[in-house]
C-alpha cells in the first residue's frame, strides 16, 4: 500500500502549513507498482509530499520528499523490540506501565502497556534508530536510546522505573473558593524535559497528588473542568524534601471577539483564526473563521494567556501574542495587508542548486517587534523557494542545507505588491 500526503511548501514557526487549515491533505489519485516496482506521483509546485509505503511481510517506510525528484524505497524485513518493566527498588513486575517507541524522525509513535508481568512487546519495526519512553503515574519517567535495530533482530530490554517524588495540591474556583463540584483533570508537564508527566483526576474536595515527578525538575500544571477556562501553574520541586502545596484557581470561561478587515478596512470573510495557550497548558489550539462581516468569537478561554494567528490565502498572515481576559474580552481588531513576494535561490560555490535547503523567515519592524508567525519552508530541485504575502519590514531570513555552513541574508520590504528576488551561495561547512 502507498499513502500520500501533501502540504504547502511553507510552515509556521509551529509547523502549521500557512493558508491551508494546518493539516496534510492526502493525494486524490490511487498509486499503484509497475512489474519494475515503480511507482508515480503526481506533484503541485509549491507543495511538499510524505510518502509512506507498506507491504506484508516487510517494516513500513516514510519518506519526506522535499524538493527530490525521486527516491528509492527498499523495504526490509521488521524486527521486534520486547521489554520487561520492573520497580527498582523492589525488582517487582510493574504492570500497566505506559511504553512509546519511536523509530526514525519521520514515524509517528505507537505505544502498548506493559501486562501483568510487565512484559510489552512491539512486532513490525522498522530498522534503524530511535527511542523508548516508559512512564507509569507512580515512576518517574524513562527515556531509552535505540542505537541500531537490525532487520529481523528481536531486542529485548529491562527498564527498571524508579519511584518518583511526591506533589500535593487543590483545585478552587476563584468567586467562590471552594471546589468547582465537577471532575478536575490536572496534568503535569516537565519543562526541562519537554514531555508530559501525566494526568490525575482531582478528589471531590479539589485536592490532588502526583508522586511520578522527578525531584528537582521544574513542572508546569494545569487544571481544566467543564464550565471553566484551563488555568496554569508551575512549581520547581526540590531535590529533597517535600515540595510545596499547589493551589490552582479555576475561573469562568471568557469569549475573545474579534473583527478582522483589510487595509481598505473592508471585512475579511474566511480567515482562519488560530488560538493557542502560551503556557505549558494541555489544552489544544482553536481555530475559527471569520464570517461575511470580518468577525469571529473565540469561546471557553482561560486564564492563560494566548496567541491568536490570523491567516488568508490572499494577504500575509497575522499574529497576536499574550492575548489575556483583560486584553482580549473587549476584543481586538486586525488589519491584513498584501505584503510582499520573495523568491530565493539557494546556490553552491560552483553556482549548482541546493534543493531541500530549509529557510527560516521572520520580520520585524522599526522597533525590533516580531510581525506575524515565524515561517518555514523548503527549496525545490531547482534551488528556489517562493514566499508570497510576506509581511512589510526588516527580514531575516536563515538558511540551512546538510553539508553547508548557515547563512543569514538580511533586507527590507517596503512596498506592498513587490517581489524581491535573493541570490544566496552556501559555502561548505
Amino acid at each position: 500500500m502507498i499513502i500520500v500526503t501533501e502540504r504547502r511548501n511553507a510552515f509556521s514557526g509551529s509547523g502549521r502549513p500557512l493558508h491551508q487549515g494546518g493539516a496534510h491533505g492526502a493525494v486524490p489519485t490511487v498509486l499503484s507498482l509497475d512489474a519494475d516496482g515503480y511507482f508515480e506521483v503526481p506533484r503541485r509546485e509549491g507543495h511538499v509530499y510524505v510518502v509512506q509505503v507498506t507491504a506484508e511481510g516487510y517494516a513500513p517506510q516514510i519518506v519526506n520528499l522535499y524538493a527530490a525528484e525521486s527516491t528509492v524505497f527498499t523495504l526490509l524485513p521488521p524486527a521486534t523490540i520486547e521489554g520487561r518493566v520492573l520497580d527498582e527498588s523492589t525488582g517487582a513486575f510493574v504492570p500497566d506501565a505506559a511504553v512509546s517507541l519511536q523509530m526514525g524522525l519521520n514515524s509517528s509513535k505507537t505505544s502498548v502497556f506493559s501486562d501483568e508481568d510487565g512484559i510489552f512487546r512491539f512486532t513490525g519495526v522498522e530498522p534503524g534508530s530511535g527511542f523508548l519512553e516508559v512512564s507509569h503515574p507512580l515512576y518517574r519517567n524513562q527515556r531509552i536510546t535505540l542505537a541500531s535495530i537490525e532487520p529481523g533482530m528481536i531486542f529485548h530490554r529491562t527498564v527498571s522505573l524508579r519511584p518518583g517524588g511526591d506533589l500535593f495540591g487543590a483545585v478552587v474556583v476563584e468567586a467562590t473558593g471552594a471546589p468547582p463540584g465537577v471532575p478536575v483533570t490536572v496534568t503535569a508537564y516537565d519543562q526541562f524535559r519537554r514531555q508530559s508527566a501525566g494526568s490525575v483526576i482531582a478528589a471531590p474536595d479539589g485536592t490532588f497528588f502526583f508522586s511520578s515527578l522527578y525531584p528537582g525538575g521544574q513542572y508546569a500544571f494545569s487544571a481544566s473542568a467543564e464550565g471553566f477556562g484551563v488555568t496554569t501553574a508551575t512549581a520547581d520541586l526540590p531535590v529533597s524534601g517535600q515540595a510545596p502545596f499547589l493551589h490552582l484557581t479555576l475561573q469562568e470561561t471568557w469569549t475573545l471577539p474579534g473583527v478582522v478587515s483589510d487595509e481598505s478596512g473592508a471585512p475579511v470573510r474566511g480567515c482562519s483564526v488560530s488560538v493557542s495557550s502560551m503556557g505549558e497548558s494541555s489544552a489544544e489550539s482553536v481555530t475559527v473563521y471569520t464570517d461575511g462581516s470580518g468577525r469571529f468569537e473565540v469561546t471557553g478561554l482561560g486564564s492563560d494567556a494566548y496567541r491568536v494567528t490570523i491567516t488568508h490565502p490572499e494577504f500575509a498572515a497575522e499574529e497576536l501574542a499574550y492575548v489575556t481576559r483583560e486584553s482580549g474580552r473587549q476584543g481586538v481588531q486586525v488589519t491584513l495587508r498584501r505584503g510582499a513576494r520573495i523568491i530565493a535561490t539557494i546556490m553552491d560555490a560552483a553556482d549548482n542548486p541546493i534543493p531541500g535547503a530549509l529557510l527560516r523567515v521572520e520580520v520585524r519592524d522599526a522597533g525590533g517587534v516580531r510581525i506575524g508567525p515565524r515561517i518555514f519552508g523548503y527549496t525545490t530541485s531547482q534551488g528556489v523557494f517562493q514566499m508570497d504575502h510576506v509581511p512589510l519590514g526588516q527580514v531575516s531570513m536563515r538558511v540551512f542545507a546538510a553539508g553547508f555552513a548557515s547563512q543569514l541574508d538580511q533586507f527590507l520590504l517596503s512596498v506592498e505588491g513587490e517581489v524581491v528576488h535573493r541570490h544566496i551561495l552556501l559555502l561548505p561547512e
